[in-house]
C-alpha cells in the first residue's frame, strides 16, 4: 500500500499520490532486438558476460556435471514496454517468440523434433529407446534459481555457483533450466537423464527453411515459439512481466564430442557481445503480444470506461454524501463502512494492486 494521501474531497488524489489510471484492458507489443543480459551458464566459463559465442551441449551421465551442461541464459527487462507491479493475474500472454542465431558454421545438424529422455539412456538400459532422427533438438526453458539468487539479483557477471568449479559438482548452478508448476515451484531439468523423467520445454527451436539432419550454417536463426496455452508457462511469464524481468534458458543435449561424426556437434549461439551481433542483427531477440486486463473487482466506479483519477473523485463525492447516479458502492473495500479506507483501496487497485 502506498503512503496515506489524506482525504482531500474532490482534489486530484491520484496526482498527489503519484499514480495514473489504467484502462480495463490494454494491448502491448514487446520487442527487443538485443537482450538485457546473455550469459553462458557453464562451470568453467572464465569470461562470464563477455563471451562472444555461447555453446549449448550435454554431458550426459558424466560424473560431476549436469546432463544439460552448457546452458544459455537470456534476460529481457520489460519496464517501459509493459506496466510492472500489477497482480500477475492481470497479464495474459497471447504470443511469445525468442530468436537466437547459430554462431558455429555447419557444426550442428538440425533437429526440430522433441526427443524422449529414454533416447538418451545407455543402449544397454532396458528402458532405452532409439532416437528416430539424427541429432538432439535445442529447447527453451524457464529459469530457476538457487544459492540465494533470483531474477532480480543474478547478472551477467554473477558467480556460476557458490560451490568451487573444481572438483566439478552437479546440481549446484545458481541459475538452471527449469519447469514450473502453476504455483511457481521450479523443478530443475538439468539432470533429467539421471533423474529419469520426461518434461516438456516451453518451445523447441525451429526454422522452416531447414530440413531435419541439415548442417546449420552460421547466422541461421532458430525460432522458439512458446506454448502460451500451458497454464504454468502463462503463470511464469506473468510473474516475470509483473517483476519486469523475462528470463529464459536455451539448452541442448547435443554431445560436446561427436559420437562418430564431426567433433563437436553441438549448437552454439551469438552473444550480444560478439562484434558481428550489432552489425548483422545476430543478438538474441524477444517478441511478445500481451494483454493487461483490468482487476477482478471494478475500479471504474463512475462507469466511464477507464479506471483513473475520475473514479477516485467520484467515490470521494459519494462517501461525502454527494450525487451517485451510477449507484457506486461507496464501501469499496467491503468492510462495512464508507470511509478513507475505501478511497485508499480504490487507489491501490487503480495503481495495479490486488482487489480488496
Amino acid at each position: 500500500m502506498r503512503k496515506f494521501c489524506g482525504f482531500v474531497g474532490l482534489a486530484s488524489v491520484l496526482s498527489l499520490c503519484g499514480l495514473s489510471g489504467l484502462a480495463r484492458a490494454q494491448q502491448y507489443t514487446v520487442s527487443f532486438d538485443t537482450p538485457t543480459l546473455d550469459r553462458w551458464m557453464y562451470p568453467f566459463n572464465s569470461t562470464p558476460g563477455i563471451e562472444t559465442t555461447i555453446p549449448t551441449f550435454g554431458a550426459i551421465l558424466v560424473d560431476g556435471f549436469d546432463d544439460r551442461d552448457g546452458q544459455f541464459l537470456l534476460g529481457f527487462d520489460t519496464p517501459g514496454q509493459v506496466p510492472t507491479g500489477l497482480d500477475a493475474s492481470r497479464y495474459v500472454i497471447n504470443s511469445m517468440r525468442v530468436t537466437a542465431y547459430i554462431s558455429a558454421n555447419n557444426q550442428w545438424q538440425y533437429d526440430p523434433s522433441y526427443d524422449a529422455v529414454s533416447t538418451l539412456y545407455p543402449t544397454t538400459d532396458p528402458d532405452y529407446t532409439p532416437d528416430a532422427d539424427v541429432n538432439n533438438p535445442v529447447e527453451l526453458y524457464a529459469a530457476g534459481y538457487r544459492n540465494g539468487q533470483s531474477a532480480a539479483t543474478f547478472t551477467e557477471t554473477s558467480a556460476y555457483s557458490t560451490v568451487p568449479p573444481i572438483p566439478p559438482v552437479n546440481r549446484v548452478r545458481s541459475v538452471f533450466a527449469a519447469v514450473y508448476d502453476t504455483a511457481g515451484n521450479a523443478t530443475d531439468v538439468s539432470d533429467q537423464v539421471r533423474d529419469r523423467f520426461d518434461t516438456t520445454p516451453m518451445a523447441t527451436g525451429q526454422n522452416p527453411a531447414l530440413t531435419a539432419g541439415q548442417a546449420v550454417p552460421d547466422g541461421t536463426p532458430l525460432y522458439f515459439d512458446v506454448n502460451v496455452s500451458d497454464p504454468a508457462t502463462q503463470a511464469y511469464l506473468a510473474r516475470g512481466l509483473s517483476e519486469g524481468r523475462i528470463r529464459v534458458i536455451i539448452t541442448s543435449f547435443s554431445p560436446a564430442s561427436g559420437q562418430g561424426g564431426p567433433n563437436p556437434m553441438y549448437p552454439a549461439f551469438y552473444s550480444k557481445e560478439n562484434a558481428l551481433a550489432p552489425v548483422l542483427g545476430y543478438a538474441a531477440k524477444l517478441n511478445m503480444d500481451v494483454t493487461v486486463t483490468g482487476p477482478t473487482c471494478d475500479p471504474d466506479v463512475n462507469q466511464d470506461g477507464v479506471a483513473d483519477q475520475g473514479d477516485v473523485d467520484y467515490l470521494i463525492n459519494v462517501i461525502a454524501g454527494g450525487e451517485n447516479p451510477n449507484n457506486a458502492n461507496a464501501d469499496f473495500n467491503n468492510d462495512g463502512v464508507a470511509d478513507q479506507g475505501d478511497v485508499d483501496a480504490l487507489i491501490n487497485v487503480i495503481a495495479g494492486g490486488a482487489c480488496p
